[in-house]
C-alpha cells in the first residue's frame, strides 16, 4: 500500500469520525459503546458491525443505510436498503466517505 493511499484512509476514517460526532450518534449510550482504534479503516469499521445496520456515504454524496452482510476486500454488500426492503447493494468501499452507525434509541 503506498503512502497516499494510507493518507486517503486515514483521511476518510476521520471523515466518518467527523460525520459521527457532528451527528451525536459517537457518545455512548448506556451500555453500548462505539470505539474506533485510531488507526482503523472504513473497512474495519463495517467488519466490526457485520450483522447492524448502517449508513454509508459515498463520494457522490449519496446515502445507503441497510445491513452490513459482509465486507470484502474491495466491496461491501449491504441488505435490505432503506426503504427498498427487497434490494441488496454491493458498494464499492473505495468509495465510501464516511460510516454512521446507531448507538441509541432516543
Amino acid at each position: 500500500m503506498n503512502r497516499g493511499n494510507t493518507q486517503a484512509r486515514r483521511l476518510a476514517v476521520l471523515g466518518a469520525l467527523y460525520l459521527l460526532l457532528a451527528t451525536g450518534a459517537a457518545a455512548p449510550a448506556a451500555g453500548q459503546e462505539l470505539s474506533i482504534n485510531p488507526q482503523a479503516t472504513i473497512r474495519m469499521v463495517l467488519e466490526q458491525h457485520t450483522g447492524k445496520t448502517v449508513e454509508v456515504t459515498l463520494a457522490s454524496g449519496e446515502k445507503l443505510s441497510g445491513k452490513v452482510v459482509s465486507v470484502g476486500q474491495f466491496v461491501l454488500h449491504l441488505s435490505r436498503l432503506g426503504g427498498r426492503d427487497f434490494y441488496d447493494s454491493a458498494v464499492r468501499i473505495e468509495a465510501i466517505q464516511a460510516v454512521a452507525v446507531r448507538v441509541r434509541n432516543k
